[in-house]
């Protein structure tokens, strides 16, 4: 199934990296990922200056994290975070002012340097 480009972000505007399709899913899952109510927003590119906060791990992969100046937080695949570093684009005491846009991978979404 291809995307469809658009990109889940909770209330407080943070990006969501997984949505379950239905409640009964992550319930098996036995997932400890909190409830949130998700509004989709069609793909888009934003100049800003991201903070990287540390790492996570998941079930399949570990991510950066990053935030912006209103606290939302924005994880991010390695191999967008390789991406990154060879677009030049500059990280100077933890953080990095550049374009932005989203990927996904799977089932998952990121925040990716937009080229």
């Amino acid at each position: 199934m291809a995307w469809d480009k658009r990109v889940p972000f909770a209330e407080d505007g943070s990006l969501v990296t997984y949505v379950f399709a239905r409640l009964e899913e992550g319930i098996k899952a036995g997932t400890s990922y909190p409830r949130v109510t998700v509004t989709w927003k069609d793909l888009f590119e934003f100049e800003g200056r991201l903070k990287l906060e540390g790492m996570t791990r998941g079930r399949s992969a570990a991510r950066f994290i990053w935030s912006d100046e209103k606290d939302c937080k924005y994880e991010m695949f390695m191999a967008d975070m390789v991406k990154l570093i060879q677009s030049g684009a500059v990280i100077e005491d933890g953080c990095c002012f550049t374009k932005w846009t989203f990927t996904k991978r799977g089932a998952n979404f990121g925040v990716t340097v937009a080229l």
